[in-house]
């Protein structure tokens, strides 16, 4: 799939962004387009551009956790720092606080002269992840450890069912429980691959993982 993704956006660039910049430039330099002309060729070609970067540069991040991880070791056995931490804010998925309310009214007529209105409708409140309070995320050969300005957590690696991340998150499920989901600049390609190696490590018994002190 990103064989295909990387041959597109190749594609993309070769016969679509350079003969468009190519004519841009061409219609500058003959001074036989005019400003719209050539306001259009911009713009066309700059939103092309950025369609190629983006699918080009599409799961770059999970490219670097790969990496991270193969600088650590090969063939299941890791070397990996212990202790790892960094400053991160939890966040809690909760109402915004933001209410919708589709409603619609029906008027009923029953006979000639009579009738009566009906109302119908919802009130929701949209959710989304919102910062509850900042604290320190470390890693540990057992635990992922959370110390927050007002709540602390603990889990081992053993009790987290999944794990999801991106640049700048981390985000866990236990069993029974609601997401946990962290956030911060500290949570990078080598703090990603070193939880992702812990985590799997736990239930994987061929991976083998030893906690340098360095």
């Amino acid at each position: 799939m990103e064989l295909l993704r990387k041959l597109i956006s190749a594609l993309l660039f070769v016969f679509v962004v350079i003969p468009v910049s190519v004519v841009l430039i061409r219609g500058i330099l003959d001074g036989g387009a005019t400003s719209a002309d050539s306001i259009g060729l911009g713009a066309a070609a700059l939103a092309i551009f950025v369609i190629v970067y983006t699918l080009w540069n599409k799961d770059g991040f999970q490219r670097l956790v790969s990496k991270a991880r193969e600088n650590w070791g090969s063939d299941g056995k890791y070397e990996i720092p212990a202790d790892i931490e960094t400053s991160v804010s939890l966040m809690k998925y909760r109402r915004t606080g933001s209410f919708t309310v589709p409603m619609f009214r029906q008027r009923v007529k029953l006979w000639k002269g009579a009738s009566f209105s009906v109302r119908s409708g919802h009130v929701s409140a949209p959710k989304d992840w919102v910062k509850e309070e900042s604290g320190t995320l470390r890693l540990t050969a057992s635990h992922l450890i959370y110390l927050g300005n007002r709540s602390n957590k603990k889990m081992t690696w053993r009790s987290i069912v999944s794990m999801s991340a991106d640049k700048g998150i981390l985000e866990v499920q236990q069993t029974n429980r609601n997401a946990v989901r962290w956030q911060g600049k500290g949570i990078d390609a080598n703090f990603v691959a070193a939880a992702e190696l812990l985590w799997r490590a736990s239930e994987a018994v061929e991976a083998t993982i030893a906690v340098t002190t360095e």
